[in-house]
This record gives C-alpha cells, sequence and structure tokens, in this order.
C-alpha cells in the first residue's frame, strides 16, 4: 500500500478501478488531487454538483412543460445553463491544468515501473469539444459548455438528464495507441493505477509539500 498522510487514500487493490472501472473513479482521484493542491477547488465541485442536482430537476420537468407551451421552466433552465458553465468551466480548468503537470510524471513512473511495456500517457476527455491551446482559458471553457448545452437541449429533455458538463467527462489513459482499459494486461493495469499515484505523490513533492510516501508489497501484483 502506499498513500499521503492527511491527503490521498492508500494505495490498495481497489486501485484498479482507476484503470478498469468507471469514469467516476478518474474524475475522483483528478478532483480530490486537485483539492490537496487548491482546497477551493473542492468548494468549486460541490458548486457545480448542486447546480447539476438542480438542472437536471428542471430537465426531468421542463418537457412536460413544453409540450404544454409554459416557457418558465424553460426560462429557467436557460439561467441554469449558465451557472453549470461558469461553474463547470473553472472546474475543468483545475482538472486540465493537473493533468499537463501530471502527465510526464505517468510517463515516467510507469516507465520505471514496466520498462517492457509500451509508454502510458494520459489526457483530458471531454463532453465538449476543446482545442489544445485554450483547454485551460476559463472563458473558453465556459463558451463551449453553453453551446454544448445548446446543442443538446433537445436530447436532454428527451432523456432528462444532463448529458454536458465535466460530470461526463474522463481522464484518459493509454499505453501506446491503445486505451488501457480493455486492453492492459493485469500487470500493465497495476503498473498504471501504482504510476498514477507516484505521479501525484511526485507532484506534490516539486511543488514544497512532504507527502510521505508508505509501500507495503505491491509488486506482488505486476
Amino acid at each position: 500500500r502506499f498513500g499521503f498522510t492527511g491527503h490521498l487514500d492508500f494505495y490498495a487493490p481497489e486501485d484498479l478501478a482507476l484503470v478498469r472501472g468507471d469514469p467516476g473513479e478518474r474524475r475522483r482521484y483528478l478532483d480530490e488531487l486537485a483539492a490537496v493542491r487548491r482546497p477551493r477547488i473542492a468548494g468549486i465541485r460541490a458548486d457545480y454538483d448542486k447546480v447539476l442536482k438542480q438542472r437536471t430537476a428542471l430537465l426531468k420537468s421542463a418537457a412536460g412543460a413544453r409540450f404544454r407551451g409554459d416557457r418558465s421552466v424553460l426560462d429557467t433552465l436557460d439561467v441554469c445553463d449558465g451557472h453549470l458553465a461558469a461553474h463547470g468551466a473553472e472546474l475543468m480548468a483545475a482538472r486540465i491544468e493537473l493533468i499537463n503537470l501530471l502527465a510526464p510524471e505517468v510517463e515516467k513512473a510507469y516507465q520505471l515501473l514496466a520498462p517492457a511495456s509500451r509508454p502510458a500517457s494520459i489526457s483530458y476527455r471531454s463532453s465538449v469539444e476543446l482545442s489544445g491551446d485554450d483547454g485551460e482559458d476559463r472563458e473558453f471553457l465556459e463558451a463551449a459548455l453553453l453551446a454544448g448545452l445548446a446543442r443538446r437541449r433537445d436530447a436532454e429533455l428527451e432523456r432528462g438528464m444532463c448529458l454536458v458538463g465535466p460530470h461526463r467527462d474522463d481522464l484518459e489513459l493509454r499505453l501506446g495507441d491503445q486505451p488501457a482499459k480493455g486492453f492492459a494486461s493485469h500487470g500493465e493495469s497495476w503498473s498504471m493505477a501504482l504510476a498514477l499515484r507516484l505521479a501525484a505523490y511526485e507532484l506534490l513533492r516539486t511543488e514544497g509539500s512532504e507527502p510521505v510516501l508508505i509501500l507495503d508489497d505491491v509488486f506482488a501484483e505486476l
């Protein structure tokens, strides 16, 4: 096992979910690490989750209101879109900044753990179209989210759920030119999960923190 005292969870078999599990596991990894670096991110995530819950409730009721010709719910939905985009842009910017810092550390850690394997890489997969140069620009991200929400409005009303936003995004893990999920062996999956934790440790250490790293027989699974 390994972990960061007072900050991050220890390394355990459950960490395989970072590679093999649902996107929510990887989003949680990013958001928890981002909040360790900048505690205000926890508040941004809480604000986003609150607006997301409100917007989902509106979507469930708006379909019937639109059928009746009632515009009030749809007008409220427009206002909610603005709040979702504003909070979502801040959260996405924090995640993308973090991934840009983590990427070389993940590549280096994985190469040390599995030198005979394919090179590891990570990237941000968003529910909206992003350009490489504007990924950390909050105004760009907010505009992209608003455009995505407008584009998917009919589909959202039909399904009663929010289809655009950082709650739909993922941390993409790749080995060579293939996604790690579904294509990595058991040992490669363990190495990738460990590389993610080691990268987080190294990032916190280089930024001036003094995390404590604890290892206990993790290589038995590699």
